[in-house]
């Protein structure tokens, strides 16, 4: 039996947080103990009651930074400002009294602990800061995307290219699909090792869950994920408007561009076919019944979101960021990725989906079963 334990920012309703659950759940079916400490007191999932949950009840620090877009003034500077409330977070989670806290939580554990594994950067940086045995960091989305999410601004990107060069040197790191293993290095990051281990899935797991209720709607099209600007809504309802379908668009997730994505919805006139179903910690009925599953985002890591869609035989039309949507639809599925940004190329894939499905078997998902992905984070303990 070994001990891990995962370290991460909260386990609200995400991907990333998804992926961490996932694993820890099949970690505890081999018998192996799992941990997982949060930064933050937040659980939007059903928590296995074998795996040992923990929370170090920080208090958020930035809520000041994600309100800058909402002032005129102050959005003329937000470059200079990010870069301020970088600088604060590296301080913030690397000050000693932080990683005390979080060294006397893990003493509580009174275990020897085989792998730590720490998930988003908040939870890398303290970790790192704590100078944890056998720690990974890992990455879920390409770097380099990240950044310029929050800033076009030259300067601010070399700053932030500098501030995680800094971070992660000489640190062991696990990219979530390889593309983010390649930016990793691309960015002059030089890290002990790294090394891509897809997201873990529960192959049976997935298709019991999508059995476990029939949703109401019965002829739609689905997007999942967290409604925030990289997720690229705007993009996804334009095309939506455009493809001229009878099927209604359904979107499942929360965030702070909910407001946003409803305005867009109401303005295009389209409240009838556009509907926002909120967070839902099972949407695998309303995968299962879909007609096609749509990703219209700037960025990804690797969007485990495709990979449940094909584990239910639900066919994908994605854009093409740079990292995970090519790895994951090959084949005849790969003509089904649109340029970023593209809402005339997502609507007519969209459309043509519509007309001429693509039937999904085994192929699309072989390299994604959770052995691979278990053999390789167990090969990983000390």
């Amino acid at each position: 039996m070994k001990n891990i334990c995962f370290i991460i920012n909260d386990l609200s309703g995400a991907g990333a947080e998804r992926v961490v659950l996932n694993l820890a759940e099949e970690l505890v079916k081999l018998g192996h103990r799992v941990d997982i400490i949060t930064l933050y007191n937040r659980l939007d999932y059903a928590l296995d009651k074998n795996i040992n949950l923990h929370s170090l009840e920080f208090n958020s620090h930035d809520k000041a930074i994600k309100n800058i877009k909402s002032n005129a003034i102050l959005n003329a500077f937000s470059p200079l400002l990010r870069i301020a409330d970088s600088i604060f977070k590296s301080t913030h989670f690397t000050n000693n009294k932080k990683t005390q806290i979080l060294l006397a939580k893990i003493a509580m554990l009174n275990i020897d602990v085989d792998l730590f594994v720490s998930h988003l950067p908040d939870a890398d940086q303290i970790c790192i800061a704590a100078k944890l045995p056998n720690l990974y960091c890992c990455i879920h989305r390409g770097i380099s995307d990240e950044i310029r999410m929050h800033s076009k601004n030259k300067l601010y990107y070399k700053i932030m290219q500098i501030l995680r060069q800094k971070t992660y040197k000489n640190q062991h790191l696990i990219g979530v699909s390889a593309g983010v293993s390649r930016d990793i290095l691309q960015l002059g990051i030089k890290p002990k090792s790294v090394q891509t281990i897809y997201n873990i899935l529960d192959f049976a797991k997935i298709k019991n869950q999508a059995k476990k209720y029939q949703p109401t709607e019965q002829d739609y099209i689905i997007c999942i994920g967290r409604l925030s600007k990289e997720k690229r809504f705007d993009i996804l309802i334009n095309a939506y408007k455009q493809a001229n379908i009878k099927q209604k668009l359904l979107i499942f997730g929360q965030g702070a561009q909910q407001p946003n994505i409803q305005k867009l919805i109401d303005d295009l006139d389209l409240t009838q076919q556009v509907v926002l179903k909120g967070f839902k910690p099972n949407p695998y009925p309303y995968i299962k019944n879909a007609k096609a599953l749509i990703l219209s985002s700037d960025i990804e890591g690797l969007p485990t979101v495709l990979l449940e869609a094909l584990v239910l035989g639900v066919p994908i039309v994605s854009s093409n960021c740079r990292f995970g949507p090519n790895e994951i639809l090959t084949a005849e599925l790969a003509d089904f990725l649109s340029p970023v940004g593209d809402a005339a190329a997502l609507a007519a894939n969209i459309a043509k989906m519509i007309q001429s499905p693509i039937k999904i078997d085994a192929k699309f998902t072989a390299k994604f079963t959770k052995e691979v992905a278990i053999r390789k984070y167990l090969a990983l303990c000390k």
